[in-house]
């Protein structure tokens, strides 16, 4: 018989997060007619955003469950940037999700799925405690933005690296495995060194022992079929089938549509699922910074990509902080 019951999807938000997240449940319901059990956990939404979110999600199809976070425990813990202490709450997920759910699809909010998350949830872990996709930009811990330690910490340089924003988790084996704790204690130990968060945590915990997904869940929209990119790691066939049909489209970075307007299929794709939300009015903000970031984007990417990239380190190395 096949199972029809609810797919189990975490994932948290704060104030900022709560039109993106809106928008991506649109599009899980969209794309999928099977039962959804969702928990937010919620690291700062608003009390209207909450209203506002179910009002958002057909009630007969989406069940939502709020997890109050406590982000005091998470003091001290490398930040940079823009990013904001609510990016470690996935790993929290095991205490704070019921000890009843054994599997669920971790997805970051800044993401639309394009396909039924059905195969997804069913994908084949062989017995690891997470499944991923090997990331675009930083496939190996030897990357630019991969592992800054991978030498000390004993890892070959080849050794890849995974995106943290779509994962399936089997819970009881992160839990046996002590993932959460291990990623901590990472983060703690070479916290001026640590480049990308929560998601540098989880692969230096998981080390060699997760499993690789389809690239089509988990395709990075700032960088999916631009002429300056060509992933390391894909076969030309296999990328360019993914640029066709990317199963979940993912708005890591700084590059949000929410800045840039829907100037791309990709970013057209996000204004389309939060038209049938709540936020269905919202457009892109008014500012400098965007102004700069679409003219950038449209004229200029194309030629300067390589400088983006060393300016992002460099951004990096100066706004790192270690606080909340």
């Amino acid at each position: 018989m096949t199972d029809r019951g609810p797919i189990t999807v975490a994932c948290a938000a704060d104030h900022a997060y709560a039109a993106p997240l809106a928008a991506m449940v649109r599009s899980i319901v969209a794309t999928s007619d099977r039962p959804l059990r969702l928990f937010v956990l919620d690291g700062g939404l608003a009390r209207d955003d909450r209203a506002r979110l179910l009002s958002s999600w057909d009630a007969g199809r989406v069940e939502v469950s709020w997890v109050e976070l406590d982000l005091a425990p998470l003091t001290g813990l490398p930040l940079w940037g823009r990013m904001k202490t609510v990016t470690y709450a996935r790993l929290l997920m095991p205490e704070r999700l019921p000890a009843s759910v054994e599997r669920v699809l971790w997805l970051d909010c800044d993401l639309i799925v394009n396909r039924g998350l059905e195969a997804l949830w069913a994908a084949d872990l062989g017995g690891r405690a997470l499944g991923a996709v090997q990331d675009l930009v930083a496939p190996y811990v030897s990357s630019r933005l991969g592992i800054a330690t991978h030498r000390e910490l004993g890892m070959e340089g080849t050794m890849p690296y995974f995106n943290a924003g779509v994962m399936v988790v089997d819970l009881r084996a992160w839990r046996a495995a002590g993932i959460g704790e291990r990623a901590f204690a990472y983060l703690r130990t070479y916290a001026p060194r640590v480049t990308l968060w929560d998601q540098e945590g989880l692969n230096v915990a998981v080390a060699g022992r997760w499993t690789a997904l389809d690239p089509r869940w988990n395709m990075i929209a700032s960088v999916t079929g631009r002429p300056f990119f060509a992933p390391e790691h894909l076969d030309e066939a296999v990328y360019r089938e993914a640029v066709r049909d990317a199963w979940i489209v993912h708005f890591a970075g700084t590059w949000k549509p929410w800045f840039l307007a829907p100037s791309n299929r990709f970013r057209a794709l996000y204004f389309s699922r939060l038209k049938e939300t709540a936020w269905a009015s919202g457009h892109p903000e008014i500012g400098l910074h965007a102004g700069l970031m679409r003219l950038y984007d449209a004229a200029l990417r194309n030629h300067l990509y390589g400088l983006e990239r060393w300016w992002l380190q460099a951004a990096q190395r100066a706004s790192r902080r270690h606080s909340i």
